[in-house]
C-alpha cells in the first residue's frame, strides 16, 4: 500500500466502499483503491467499529497523519467515489475537503429503481420504467447544457407530473447533479463511473483472504490484512507483470474489431501529436486524437478511456511523433505495449 501511494495514478481517482460480517465482533473495513494499469491496487484498509460518521472520520484523520506522503505526494486525492452514503461523504470531507467526490453510476440508478418499485409511493406498474429511463437521460447526458435541458423536459413531463413525490426526488438529485452527472465528469476518472472494483475487492477478500470465514476478533482481522491479503496481491501483482494476465490483450483485440472500419488513409495527422479520425457512425464527423496525452474528443475519452479511435491511431500510424519543447525533443513511441518517452 505504502508504494500504491507513491505511484501517480494515486492523486487521482479513488474508490471508497465499506463492508462488515468479516469478523465475530463485527467491526467495518473499509478499502480505499486506486486504479492502475493492472486494476485496482489497495491504499489503505482501515478498521471501525461501525459505519457513523465518527468512526469513519476517525479512521480517515489516522491515515492523514499517519506522517507518509499519501497520494502521489499530495496528501489528497482529486476525485473520490463512492456510494450514496450519508456518513462516509461526510467523513471524507472533513478529512479531505480538498478532494471532490462523486457517486457510483451503478448506485444511483439502483436506488431509485428501487424507490419506484417501493408500493407505498404509489407508482404505477407502467410508468416505472419510463420514469427510470428519464431519469437516466439526465445521468447520462455528455455535457452539462444536454443535462439541463433533460432535466427540465423530466421535471415539465406530463408523466411526472402525475407523481409528485417523484418530481421533488428528481429535483432533490438535480441540486447535486456535479456527483452523480456524466456530464460534470472528467479525465482523471480514466472512464470508471462506479466502483466495481470495490465491489470486487471486498468478494475477493472474504472469498480469498478470509475464505469465507470470519475472523475470531480484531487482532485477527488485522492479522489477515497484513499477512494473507499482502501475498495475495503480490501475487496478482506478479502474474501482471510476467504477462500472465490475458484480459488486457482481450481488451484490446476487441477494440481493434470495432475500429476495423478505419483505414490508415482515413486518418489525417494534423500536427506531430494529434490526428482526426473519422466518426463510424457518421463520416462527416472526425475526432482528435491527442497521443501525448492520450485523449480523444469523442464522448468515451473525454472522461478518460482508451477508445477505438486511439487504437485506430495505434494501429495505423505506430511510429515517432516528434513532440518540440523549448528545452529538447521527445520522441514518443506508439506501439501495442505502451509508449516510451526517451530524451535526447
Amino acid at each position: 500500500m505504502q508504494r500504491a501511494h507513491c505511484l501517480p495514478e494515486a492523486a487521482g481517482l479513488c474508490f471508497v466502499d465499506s463492508t462488515a460480517s468479516c469478523d465475530a465482533q463485527n467491526h467495518s473495513i473499509t478499502f480505499m483503491l486506486m486504479p492502475c494499469a493492472a486494476g485496482a491496487v489497495p491504499v489503505a484498509v482501515i478498521i471501525t467499529d461501525g459505519q457513523a460518521k465518527k468512526d469513519y472520520t476517525a479512521g480517515f484523520r489516522q491515515l492523514r497523519e499517519c506522517g507518509l506522503r499519501l497520494f502521489g505526494g499530495n496528501g489528497y486525492p482529486e476525485v473520490f467515489m463512492t456510494d450514496d452514503s450519508d456518513a462516509e461523504q461526510q467523513a471524507l470531507h472533513a478529512v479531505w475537503p480538498e478532494s471532490r467526490q462523486t457517486l457510483c453510476l451503478f448506485h444511483v440508478p439502483q436506488a431509485n429503481w428501487r424507490w419506484l418499485w417501493d408500493t407505498k409511493n404509489m407508482i404505477s406498474k407502467d410508468d416505472r420504467p419510463k420514469l427510470m429511463t428519464e431519469f437516466k437521460s439526465i445521468m447520462l447526458a455528455t455535457n452539462p447544457d444536454e443535462a439541463e435541458m433533460n432535466f427540465e423536459t423530466v421535471v415539465s413531463s406530463s408523466l411526472s407530473g402525475k407523481y409528485p413525490n417523484w418530481r421533488c426526488r428528481v429535483q432533490s438529485y438535480w441540486e447535486r447533479r456535479e456527483r452523480w452527472c456524466v456530464a460534470w465528469r472528467s479525465a482523471v476518472h480514466r472512464g470508471h463511473h462506479t466502483n466495481n472494483f470495490s465491489e470486487i475487492t471486498v468478494r475477493l477478500f472474504k472469498d480469498n483472504v478470509l475464505a469465507r470465514a470470519m475472523a475470531y476478533n480484531v487482532v485477527a482481522l488485522v492479522d489477515f490484512v497484513c499477512t494473507t491479503m499482502e501475498v495475495y496481491y503480490r501475487r496478482r501483482l506478479l502474474d501482471f507483470a510476467h504477462n500472465r494476465v490475458a484480459k488486457p490483450a482481450l481488451w484490446l483485440s476487441r477494440l481493434m474489431l470495432k475500429a476495423a472500419y478505419l483505414s490508415a488513409d482515413s486518418i489525417q495527422q494534423t500536427s506531430d501529436t494529434t490526428f482526426e479520425v473519422p466518426s463510424a457512425s457518421d463520416p462527416a464527423v472526425s475526432y482528435c486524437v491527442e497521443v501525448l496525452l492520450g485523449m480523444c474528443s469523442c464522448a468515451s475519452s473525454l472522461c478518460g478511456k482508451f477508445c477505438k479511435h486511439q487504437a485506430a491511431v495505434m494501429q495505423h500510424r505506430s511510429g515517432l511523433c516528434v513532440v518540440h519543447t523549448d528545452t529538447m525533443q521527445h520522441f514518443i513511441v506508439l506501439s501495442g505495449k505502451n509508449c516510451a518517452d526517451n530524451s535526447h
